[in-house]
Formats: structure tokens, C-alpha cells, sequence
């Protein structure tokens, strides 16, 4: 009786390996679409899967579905605040979509756990908010000069 509850963990298991598995060929390849349908399907099976959560996200990152991403990087970090990659890629979402606070809120969070790590996305934010903020005069100016 022991045998039969093991055995269907043992083959949910191989079952989610193989899903993700699948899912970084289909991603190597570019198909994000399929990646992401593979690993939705594994979450039926198994939806506290960290890592079937966190791979999900950057799937959806890889299409630039960040707002998609989000909610499974969340999941991901309520199961396991450590997880270095749901807490970096929630940081990543938020600057992404230039929810800059948030994405500040996010690094603070990191900060204790994993310093160099939180100083690095740091980094990356402040970039990419002088980025877009730098392309964002240019355009302004450029509507202006265009004026003249």
C-alpha cells in the first residue's frame, strides 16, 4: 500500500523534470509560446513548483510580458522568500515596466539575504531609469527643435 502513494510522486516528479527540461529546449529555440504552455501544464501537476514557477516567468520575460511574469515570480518568492531568482526577477518586472518605486521596494528585500546581488540590480535599475529617462529628453527636445 506504502508503494502506491510513493509511486505517484516519484512519476509527478519526473513528470515536472520533464516539463522543464522541455520547456529550456523549447525556449533555446526561441518557441517562448510552447516553453510557456509546457510549464503551465506542469503547474496542473504541481503548482507550489518554485522552480517551474520561476522558469514560467522568464519565459514570459523573453516575450516581454512582464505584468505575465509577475504573479508566478510572486508565487515563487511567497514559497520561498530566498529564492534569489524570484526576488531579482520581481525586481527586474517592476523595473521593466518602470514601476521604479516598486522595483526599489523589491531590491530592499534582497538587500539582507544577498547584498552583491541587490547592489547589481541596483545598478541595473538606476541605468536603466537614467536610460529612459536620458531617451525621453532626447524626444522631448526633439519635438521642440523640430518646432523651430
Amino acid at each position: 500500500m506504502a508503494e502506491s502513494s510513493v509511486t505517484p510522486k516519484v512519476e509527478q516528479e519526473e513528470v515536472i523534470s520533464v516539463c522543464l527540461r522541455s520547456a529550456r529546449e523549447y525556449g533555446e529555440k526561441g518557441l517562448h509560446e510552447e516553453a510557456i504552455n509546457v510549464l503551465k501544464a506542469a503547474l496542473t501537476i504541481e503548482p507550489d513548483n518554485t522552480e517551474v514557477l520561476t522558469t514560467l516567468a522568464f519565459a514570459y520575460f523573453q516575450l516581454k510580458k512582464y505584468d505575465d511574469a509577475l504573479p508566478h515570480l510572486q508565487r515563487a518568492h511567497q514559497l520561498d522568500p530566498s529564492d534569489l531568482n524570484a526576488v531579482s526577477g520581481i525586481g527586474n518586472a517592476f523595473a521593466y515596466t518602470s514601476r521604479w518605486e516598486d522595483a526599489i521596494e523589491q531590491i530592499g528585500t534582497l538587500y539582507p539575504l544577498h547584498q552583491g546581488e541587490a547592489l547589481k540590480l541596483f545598478r541595473n535599475v538606476f541605468v536603466g531609469f537614467n536610460n529612459r529617462l536620458f531617451n525621453r529628453l532626447i524626444e522631448v527636445s526633439s519635438k521642440y527643435s523640430n518646432e523651430e
